[in-house]
């Protein structure tokens, strides 16, 4: 999947765009993308939430 990248350049104050390519490769980095992304993921399951959202709440998104 294409996404793009925003990112800001404090050494400017410019914001930079640019498209990379999203490769999913197992079912951990599948768990990290429907949580939101790694931190969001380790988050949850640190505060005993689990990694990724419920099926349900996938759909109703």
């Amino acid at each position: 999947q294409d996404l793009w990248v925003e990112l800001f350049r404090p050494s400017d104050g410019k914001m930079a765009r640019f498209p990379v390519r999203c490769r999913i490769d197992n079912q951990t980095e599948i768990d990290y993308l429907l949580a939101g992304g790694v931190m969001p993921y380790v988050l949850r399951n640190l505060a005993g939430g689990g990694g990724a959202p419920a099926p349900e709440a996938i759909a109703a998104e």
